[in-house]
């Protein structure tokens, strides 16, 4: 069933591409060039945001229907378990499920062979949880377990490449933020014929270990846990002057700079303790300070808006409003939910998934019921629908002068601090000159 073509995947995806794209203000795709055509592929993308991780696939690998398997936990619900096997999800057991249920990897895994013989592409998390942190988790043994007995089984003929997918959120779980998605290089697992045919878990950890390193190598990895906060303080404060000026070339020059502030930060503390340390307390009261004045090292401290533009961006925000408020208000519902659940959820890596689920499902039903009330009263099916249109629109109007406001009042809360506070402000610019 899961190689058949079937209409929840088709109707899914289109409604994921749609919920995903209005989510995220820019999507940033890197090393599609690595991706090979007509093999098996594995995709293995560190995983720190929930589904949204599955649905950057789903939105740039299409038309590419990829196969994704996830923690069987989610599939006791009858109604979650028969969408999620529409759309080409299958469980893959873990310890926390039970003992007596690993046996069931093995039917598991004997479906992915036949999906990767015929030239399907599967993905799974290698890291086997999400977490936030940028910094990956130890890479577990199900794609080697996978990978290895596949190639085996048709003598290392079958050419599976494993895609290691490194993926950064500027901010994970805010709104209309941007996502940078890289592919790497294929592993290609007849590399490790050798190695499986003389001792089959020599072979598993050494490909689990390459996986590893690849994808360290391509991310954001703070595995410097102990100071993981001063790293994203410098990161945050530095990182936008270091790609503008090493790396405006490159179309993912933000995460460059990110990686590189990482790697200077991972040389000082193993080479230059004292000079790391130095470095580290004073972004530690640069954070304080900012703090102290209800700012953040993710604000553009360096450059404060002069009086006039923010006169002018508040004169704008203001005539817009109308148009903004009739956006919010028109789905007010939806919102109202979307808040309710927000409040409910304990763990903050749903946020995302559970906003972009809500744009997927809700708020186009909650549309569909206002276009029916709205003709039913006006009984003017054409206003309706003009109705219907234009309300999307206006309601993503609405939550980017919704941003745009809190970016105004951000701007002139660091006007202030650069006035009122001239001394700290002077510390905080000359340490963004921090550099690689």
């Amino acid at each position: 069933m899961i190689l058949k073509f079937d209409y929840r995947y088709t109707i899914g995806s289109l409604f994921v591409k749609l919920g995903y794209r209005t989510n995220y203000r820019k999507v940033v795709r890197t090393g599609l060039e690595n991706i090979p055509e007509n093999t098996a592929i594995i995709y293995a993308p560190n995983h720190r945001n929930a589904i949204i991780d599955g649905f950057n696939l789903v939105y740039i690998c299409q038309p590419q229907q990829i196969v994704f398997l996830a923690r069987a936990d989610i599939f006791k619900n009858k109604l979650l378990k028969w969408f999620l096997s529409g759309v080409k999800v299958i469980p893959v057991y873990r310890i926390r499920d039970g003992k007596e249920n690993l046996g069931k990897n093995n039917e598991i895994f004997a479906t992915c062979a036949t999906i990767l013989e015929k030239n399907y592409p599967i993905c799974l998390f290698p890291e086997a949880k999400h977490s936030p942190s940028q910094h990956l988790l130890p890479i577990q043994k199900g794609i080697p377990r996978i990978a290895l007995p596949t190639e085996a089984y048709t003598n290392f003929k079958l050419n599976i490449n494993i895609i290691p997918v490194s993926t950064y959120y500027t901010d994970i779980h805010g709104f209309l933020s941007d996502v940078y998605v890289n592919f790497g290089k294929p592993i290609k697992v007849v590399n490790y014929q050798s190695d499986y045919e003389n001792n089959p878990n020599l072979a598993i950890n050494n490909l689990r270990h390459d996986l590893d390193h690849q994808l360290r190598n391509q991310m954001v990895d703070i595995s410097n846990e102990a100071y993981y906060h001063f790293y994203n303080y410098c990161i945050d404060l530095c990182g936008k002057k270091i790609a503008k000026k090493h790396f405006a070339d490159k179309k993912d020059g933000l995460i460059q700079a990110y990686k590189a502030i990482v790697s200077k930060l991972d040389y000082l503390y193993a080479n230059d303790n004292p000079k790391f340390l130095e470095i580290i307390d004073d972004f530690g009261r640069a954070f304080s300070i900012l703090s102290i004045h209800k700012l953040s090292t993710k604000d553009d401290v360096e450059h404060p808006q002069s009086a006039i533009s923010l006169i002018i961006r508040s004169i704008l925000l203001i005539i817009a409003f109308p148009v903004a408020l009739a956006g919010l208000a028109n789905t007010i519902f939806p919102i109202a939910i979307y808040i309710f659940l927000r409040k409910k959820i304990k763990d903050e890596q749903f946020i995302s998934s559970i906003r972009t689920v809500m744009a997927i499902f809700i708020i186009p039903i909650f549309y569909l019921i206002q276009f029916i009330v709205f003709g039913c009263i006006s009984h003017n099916w054409l206003l309706a629908l003009l109705y219907f249109v234009t309300t999307p629109f206006i309601f993503y109007f609405g939550c980017y002068w919704r941003k745009w406001v809190k970016s105004t009042f951000r701007a002139i809360k660091v006007r202030m601090f650069s006035k009122k506070h001239a001394e700290d402000w002077l510390f905080i610019k000359t340490l963004i000159n921090f550099d690689i």
